[in-house]
């Protein structure tokens, strides 16, 4: 299998995150004309760095590499292990969602039970993060009735249809610190193992059984 960034978070890697993901909510929140409660993310651009020798974390443990914020300085070279991917941030109470594309995956966390998405709109095709929360149940039953309602059939039509989805955590033996990884449209689950910044890929699956939609209960 040829390298690509799921086949590079293998088990054992050691990868430096410090500071984490920006997970700010977007500016507006909401826009006008879409459904309630899906935030939409412009893309927010990280690199993958598994080439510069000597990389260590912020307390000079040595590392694999690193997730560094934004594209890196110049272009990597053909078959050099730097890859850019887009973040998507998880917001409690609301569905984060990001153009779906043949150039960028999409990592997103974390993961604590929240269904993972890819959707039509207007003509385009979105991952969307649904963002439960563990605090509030009022928050949780919202943005689910949320999905639900943007993706009903109404007069024959759908605002939303759903493609493909997933609930990462319920395809890892064991949930420690989890993120939702989707490349070309396809889902996997990936666990780390946390300590001052450095993230220890414990497990990592390709999820092939998707479901056509998430299933609330």
């Amino acid at each position: 299998m040829a390298a690509n960034m799921f086949t590079e978070l293998h088990q054992g890697r050691k990868i430096a995150l410090q500071p984490f993901f920006d997970q700010q909510r977007p500016n507006p929140r909401y826009r006008p004309g879409e459904p309630a409660l899906f935030s939409f993310v412009p893309p927010r651009i990280y690199t993958l760095d598994l080439h510069t020798k000597g990389q260590t974390s912020f307390n000079g443990a040595a590392v694999d590499g690193s997730f560094k914020a934004g594209p890196p300085v110049s272009p990597p070279a053909a078959n050099v292990p730097i890859y850019l991917f887009k973040w998507l941030p998880f917001n409690a109470g609301s569905i984060t969602y990001t153009a779906v594309d043949h150039q960028f995956p999409i990592l997103t966390g974390l993961m604590t039970g929240c269904w993972l998405a890819t959707f039509q709109f207007r003509g385009q095709t979105w991952l969307a993060h649904i963002g439960t929360d563990s605090d509030s149940p009022a928050n949780t039953a919202a943005v689910k009735n949320a999905w639900l309602d943007a993706t009903a059939l109404k007069n024959n039509l759908r605002t939303v249809t759903s493609l493909k989805a997933v609930k990462p955590n319920d395809h890892l033996s064991a949930s420690l610190t989890v993120f939702g990884l989707v490349m070309r449209g396809e889902f996997h689950a990936i666990s780390f193992d946390t300590d001052f910044g450095i993230y220890t890929v414990k497990q990592a699956r390709h999820v092939p059984n998707t479901l056509p939609a998430p299933v609330f209960t």
